[in-house]
């Protein structure tokens, strides 16, 4: 199904648009697998803790660790994610210098896509220690797979080129909630409705609300790389201490803090 949503469509892209809207998706993919490779990494590094802890049943300590994991890696993916929305243009024509019709709406809809895809990650990985994918598996093929259908009725139909990408945004996002409602099912001390309120929708005001500093930015100073330079450094900014005060309990701040103490007694 994944296969099907990634290859169909860039043959459909093919059939309908031609290779130069292929080259489109191309560089978009690369863009995604740039910004994907930091959020990776620490899925990676929670997988076996996850694991671990749900064999020893161990639920508790799991959903927290699993629930930070997820408000850590936003952040970290946002600090990449939000100069590259808003400064996709200047971007792309520093790296390619001839940039291929609809590729900037190419990559921004695919940075958006990252955002829930690497959130959904992690949820999965929790679905996945307990060995029942099932539900899981068909909800999320079928909404993959949904792509196929919905893209030819774009293009055939409205000329929306971009429509499938918008669509995979809308698919992996309700494929999260999916996967969170499973994660409830199989377990009680996981609470849907906090990770919606607690950490959800957290997540994505901060996200909306950097956002707009940054599209403010793109307003006031004129494009170049001194705007990029200054649009890289204040949303780092913004996520980082708006993040540790909004998203992170009272008591992870305290441990945060006293590890950083202590590093810096090391060091010195």
């Amino acid at each position: 199904s994944v296969i099907a949503r990634t290859q169909g469509v860039s043959m459909l892209l093919n059939m309908f648009y031609g290779p130069i809207a292929n080259a489109a998706a191309g560089i978009a993919t690369q863009v995604q697998g740039a910004v994907m490779s930091l959020a990776g990494n620490l899925v990676t590094a929670t997988r076996p803790q996850i694991v671990k802890l749900y064999a020893s049943q161990e639920y508790t300590t799991l959903f927290s660790i699993l629930v930070n994991a997820i408000k850590l890696s936003f952040i970290l993916l946002s600090i990449c994610t939000i100069p590259l929305l808003t400064e996709t243009g200047y971007v792309l024509k520093l790296w390619l210098k001839t940039v291929p019709d609809n590729t900037i709406a190419f990559c921004r809809l695919t940075l958006l896509f990252n955002l829930f895809a690497n959130m959904s990650s992690f949820i999965v990985t929790a679905i996945h220690s307990t060995g029942r994918l099932k539900r899981m598996s068909l909800i999320n093929s079928t909404l993959y797979l949904s792509v196929l259908p919905v893209t030819w009725v774009l293009f055939k139909n409205m000329d929306l080129i971009w429509g499938p990408y918008l669509y995979n945004v809308v698919a992996v996002f309700f494929g999260m909630l999916s996967n969170a409602w499973t994660v409830h099912l199989y377990f009680k001390e996981f609470s849907f409705a906090k990770f919606v309120c607690r950490s959800l929708l957290p997540c994505i005001l901060l996200f909306a609300l950097v956002l707009s500093v940054s599209l403010i930015v793109t307003q006031v100073i004129e494009e170049g790389f001194l705007r990029l330079v200054i649009n890289v450094l204040l949303s780092a900014l913004l996520l980082i201490v708006i993040g540790f005060y909004a998203l992170i309990s009272s008591d992870d701040r305290k441990k945060i803090i006293n590890l950083i103490r202590v590093k810096l007694c090391r060091v010195a």
